[in-house]
């Protein structure tokens, strides 16, 4: 969120509310996605849900712009399948089923594609 703390709108993406996310910015001229990482690093999980939004957008006559955009295009997952052993199969994933079954819990919620209809939005700080 700080990395876009200079945005006018920030919408919370995920693979679970990703329908309700582009509904809500799709018909945005320019849109810059932000993936949150992992402790200041690449996050696969972050950058194939991008591609997802990106693919989804694309739709609506997006345009993904650079090579970042397209990297993240490349690896969107096309169905919830993917999704899951994408969110499943992932370090972090294995991180969390470590800690105990409410975060193997919470793991199985975040692995969902489209199963929350609503978008998020967070309010814009000043700098």
């Amino acid at each position: 969120m700080l990395a876009a703390r200079g945005a006018q709108r920030r919408v919370l993406a995920a693979f679970v509310n990703a329908a309700a996310v582009v509904e809500r910015v799709r018909h945005e001229r320019q849109l810059t996605l932000v993936c949150a990482g992992k402790l200041g690093g690449f996050s696969l999980e972050d950058a194939a849900c991008a591609g997802l939004l990106l693919a989804r957008l694309e739709l609506h006559g997006g345009v993904p712009d650079g090579p970042s955009a397209r990297l993240a295009r490349a690896l969107a997952p096309r169905a919830a399948d993917e999704v899951r052993a994408l969110v499943e199969g992932a370090s972090h994933a294995r991180e969390l089923r470590s800690m105990g079954a409410a975060y193997a819990r919470d793991l199985a919620l975040c692995a969902g594609l489209d199963t929350h209809p609503r978008a998020f939005e967070v309010a814009a700080t000043r700098p």
